[in-house]
């Protein structure tokens, strides 16, 4: 019987299961059971034959064909439904479209920070070494830059390391480079970045070579590998062989390019025009005897297997072995540790001191995330909301397809296919808005917007992910709900209850969300305009920066506790500098090492023994001349400024003059400014400095960071940067005077000018750009919840129409009405912000921490955004009630 069942079709099977039953019943009374046994599956075999066969196949094939006709019909009545009612259908549409939409640019976003290094062959397997520098238990200083005996350790000692690479950034304003054009004339490049890079280089790194091999484009010494981009601007394209010549104010170099790189990636933590290489270089040669020298970054590849963690600890080991090797012995009790950093988590998880490049940031990344599930969240709120909302109008429909057989899955697909429709136009809209706004949203993160980067097939399978999650929480809910009606009930117009309380709760969270969002953005804009327009310590108003050469020869000395100055340069300077006083235009100048707004890297570890013998602090020095403070409007609080009628403030035999900032003095455990004045600090080297003024703490980085503890040197000869403070009203007609001086001074140097204003606000980009993202999110999720409550307020009043033309016939008011439909909302509204506000006033408050210098959290940060809502939805209500209520009762009474 089983052979039976396999084959027969279930139309049929029951009847012949009970004639084949029955006859075998009566053969075992005539002929016995054995006999009757053998009878019966000799039927079974007889109506194995094709009329039954082909039977049942016609029966699967009519299956699959009533199934395919459900499917089209589900199809048709959607498309009656949008038609029949384009509001709903429009308000379905414009919400997922726009959630979605955001959701793609996000994604494209957040795979573009995920994907950061990913094209290196040995990706997975490639490590840079950072170093961690303390100085008595406090860490001074974490950076990216170690040491040349930890490189030629890595190189030599360690057997899991395959290849290891050495790379030294070099600024312009340190390297001065010149080509040969046709003519043979030396011409110098105008903008560039160069690093210094060992034979390695293309070893660890897998950047693609147009012309030249890998592993021979470094085979000898002084050679040079250029981009792409660099090859064809200066060169035609035809770069290989071409010359290169470079002064770093130590000495003048020719270099033969040997290789042609394409341009380097947009998703590379650095990025380069020029790799030079020679194996003299001090800071990235072979063999150096002292183990302690600073050298460039040093990335490695290790080998399958091996452990990074086990490897931090062996090279941990071997610094404390070479400890011994320092050149000064007494360093204040220095410390170095090491730390692997994977290649694939520099962008995102490293900021350190020397970084080459802007990295992201993996908070703003999760943020984003998060924004983007509450805006799509907002938007499937709505779909839900609205469709069970519609669903009550539906009601009877749905009773009469009960009471005609249709079953609860049917109605089920019946709602998912809708919900389908509407996320299949919606995704081709929301396609249709990221193509027309991605330019715009890649120019705001970043994003490279020619080569259109996020169309592949990940994304293409993450877009049908996308549609098929949001068809099914879209739709889930009001199926549930539409199949939920009983046949009776629903022909007399009563549905379900539940949807009520849960429309309540989504209203309720979707309002939540809207309140994060809005509070987020007014916070961040607000921190952001104290952060730019707060006293900063120093002026910025018409400060014109030109910047210098820090390159020419210049000699360190131990005992003078700095730079010696080359007095030919100062003098070449110091009569620009001159040049520039006689000028209407330009009322001060002055030379500095670090600008406002630059990290400082220069510094050293003292000690001031009237105050604690033992104790070493570490202090960050700028170099200055006579009219720093003039210029930049810093104010000197105790003491004098350096000047030139004392000859020791220019330093001689390891004594020297300093001014300190107040963040210094503090540090150094001084009681007050004035108490600084006069005492001496000493270094590990034996240089003895006399503090001879202290002047006002300003902000050298951004308001997210403390004030840094400064000292000040005086070195007149230019180091970075000219600083003028203009008097012109014509801005552009100065720096077109200043630009005339300097080619009159420097004639073979590029005139780079910028003001300092605009150059200290370029480190709050991230938070502009933050701000901006923040606004917009708000903006969109306020407006997709502004169309919910439409949608909502019409399903209402069509719901109430003939209520409306009663109280409109008894007296009622327009602002009676609004209240009737809109008291309901206000609880909700309210009840919203008073779930979210202490939640979201912790998690703000904990955010605000990371800023060393913020704005106060006050109530209006969530009074403001509580008002607006209410106004809106009151709007928003009010609109479709004026409406309405406009129209002739006696129509309304009519209203079936």
């Amino acid at each position: 019987m089983r052979l039976l069942k396999w084959f027969c079709p279930p139309a049929l099977y029951e009847g012949i299961e009970g004639d084949i039953h029955e006859q075998y019943i009566t053969d075992v009374e005539t002929l016995g059971e054995r006999r009757a046994r053998r009878r019966l599956r000799w039927m079974v075999i007889r109506f194995f034959r094709p009329e039954i066969i082909l039977r049942n196949k016609f029966g699967l094939r009519a299956q699959w064909l009533m199934g395919w006709q459900w499917l089209k019909n589900y199809f048709a009545l959607a498309g009656r439904s949008i038609i029949r009612d384009k509001v709903t259908s429009t308000i379905h549409v414009l919400g997922l479209s726009v959630g979605l939409a955001v959701a793609i640019l996000i994604l494209a976003y957040v795979r573009f920070e995920l994907s950061y290094d990913n094209f290196h062959e040995h990706a997975d397997q490639t490590y840079r070494v950072a170093t961690k520098v303390m100085l008595q238990g406090d860490v001074i200083s974490q950076e990216t830059n170690t040491y040349d005996g930890i490189r030629t350790a890595l190189q030599s000692d360690f057997p899991e390391v395959k290849t290891a690479t050495s790379i030294y950034g070099m600024k312009p304003d340190g390297l001065f480079v010149r080509y040969e054009d046709e003519e043979k004339t030396l011409k110098p490049l105008e903008s560039f970045e160069a690093f210094a890079a060992d034979e390695h280089f293309f070893d660890v790194f897998s950047f693609p070579l147009m012309h030249g091999a890998p592993h021979k484009v470094f085979a000898e010494d002084y050679t040079a590998v250029v981009s792409e981009t660099l090859a064809r601007k200066y060169f035609g394209g035809d770069a290989m062989g071409k010359i290169l010549t470079t002064d770093d104010g130590e000495e003048k170099r020719r270099f033969t390019i040997t290789g042609v790189v394409e341009d380097v990636p947009p998703n590379s933590h650095f990025t380069f025009d020029l790799l030079l290489h020679w194996t003299g270089k001090p800071k990235i040669k072979q063999i150096n005897t002292d183990f302690w020298v600073w050298g460039g970054q040093l990335y490695a590849v290790l080998s399958n297997g091996a452990d990074p963690r086990a490897l931090e600890t062996k090279l941990n080991r071997l610094a404390r072995e070479r400890n011994g090797l320092k050149a000064k012995k007494d360093d204040y009790g220095q410390t170095s540790t090491f730390l692997l950093q994977p290649l694939r988590d520099i962008h995102l998880h490293s900021h350190l001191q020397y970084e080459l490049g802007v990295n992201g940031n993996s908070v703003e990344v999760y943020v984003l995330c998060f924004l983007a599930i509450i805006i799509l969240a907002i938007a499937w709120i709505n779909y839900i909301n609205l469709s069970t909302a519609v669903a009550i109008e539906k009601i009877k429909a749905v009773g009469i397809r009960k009471v005609m057989g249709a079953s609860r899955m049917g109605l089920w697909w019946q709602v998912l296919t809708e919900a389908a429709v509407f996320n299949a136009l919606s995704m081709t809209v929301a396609v249709g808005i990221v193509a027309l706004a991605f330019p715009t949203i890649a120019a705001l993160v970043h994003l490279p917007s020619g080569a259109l980067v996020w169309v592949d097939g990940k994304v293409l399978l993450a877009l049908l992910c996308f549609f098929g999650i949001s068809t099914l929480i879209s739709g889930a809910y009001p199926a549930y709900v539409i199949a939920s009606f009983y046949p009776v009930s629903a022909l007399k117009g009563k549905g379900a209850k539940v949807n009520v309380s849960l429309r309540k709760f989504l209203v309720v969270f979707q309002f939540s969300s809207a309140l994060i969002l809005i509070v987020v953005t007014l916070v961040s804009s607000e921190q952001l305009t104290f952060m730019r327009t707060r006293a900063l310590g120093f002026t910025t108003d018409r400060l014109l920066v030109v910047k210098a050469f820090n390159f020419d020869a210049e000699i360190w000395s131990d005992s003078a506790g700095g730079f010696m100055m080359d007095e030919a340069y100062a003098r070449q300077a110091e009569g620009f500098k001159e040049a520039l006083r006689g000028t209407s235009s330009v009322a001060n100048v002055a030379t500095l090492s670090h600008l406002p707004g630059e990290s400082v890297n220069w510094g050293s570890e003292f000690k001031a023994p009237s105050v604690d013998p033992e104790k070493a602090i570490r202090l960050k020095a700028v170099g200055v001349d006579y009219d720093f403070l003039k210029t930049l409007g810093v104010r000197l609080i105790a003491g004098r400024n350096f000047s030139p009628d004392f000859s020791t403030d220019r330093g001689n035999e390891g004594k020297r003059a300093v001014l300190l900032n107040e963040e210094a003095v503090a540090r150094l455990g001084f009681k007050d400014p004035a108490s600084a004045v006069h005492q001496h600090l000493q270094t590990y080297w034996g240089a003895d400095y006399e503090i001879v003024g202290v002047v006002n703490s300003y902000h050298q980085l951004s308001l997210k960071e403390n004030f840094e503890p400064l000292y000040f040197i005086l070195q007149p000869r230019a180091l970075s940067y000219y600083a003028l403070q203009l008097e012109a009203t014509d801005l552009s007609e100065a720096v077109g005077n200043v630009e005339t001086i300097w080619k009159r001074h420097f004639p073979d140097r590029p005139f780079n000018h910028f003001f300092l204003d605009h150059y200290f606000n370029a480190q709050y980009q991230s938070d502009k750009r933050f701000a901006t993202i923040a606004a917009v999110l708000s903006a969109l999720a306020v407006f997709i919840a502004c169309l919910g409550l439409y949608g909502m307020t019409s399903c209402a009043v069509a719901q109430r129409t003939k209520e409306i033309g009663i109280r409109k016939v008894l007296g009622a008011s327009m602002a009676s009405l609004v209240q009737l439909f809109s008291r309901d909302l206000v609880w909700r509204i309210l009840l919203a912000n008073l779930l979210t506000a202490p939640f979201l006033y912790v998690g703000i408050r904990h955010w605000m921490e990371s800023y060393a210098f913020r704005i106060p959290l006050t109530v209006w940060f969530f009074a403001v955004p509580l008002a607006g809502m209410l106004a809106l939805a009151l709007l928003t209500v009010s609109v479709k009630i004026v409406f309405t209520s406009r129209r002739n009762p006696v129509d309304s009474l009519k209203h079936e």
